[in-house]
């Protein structure tokens, strides 16, 4: 019996609904704080390998801290 299922059966229907939209909730942001994670380890990766260079007239190191706010 997964989660979902004990859930249904042990709670009333009202508070199934609540505990069910809140996990809900909890994974949409826990795969979009991943999103965000791996934007910003491919933008390091890519610093580090010499494709975004600080010093360069085109580079933007406000890049990263756009990504990191799309996570708000």
């Amino acid at each position: 019996m997964n989660l979902d299922e004990r859930l249904q059966k042990d709670l009333s229907p009202d508070i199934y609904c609540l505990v069910h939209n809140k996990i809900v909730n909890l994974e949409q942001q826990c795969k979009k704080q991943k999103e965000v994670i791996n934007k910003a380890n491919e933008w390091v990766r890519n610093w580090m390998h010499g494709t975004n260079d600080w010093f360069e007239e085109d580079s933007k190191p406000s890049e990263l801290l756009d990504i990191l706010k799309v996570s708000k």
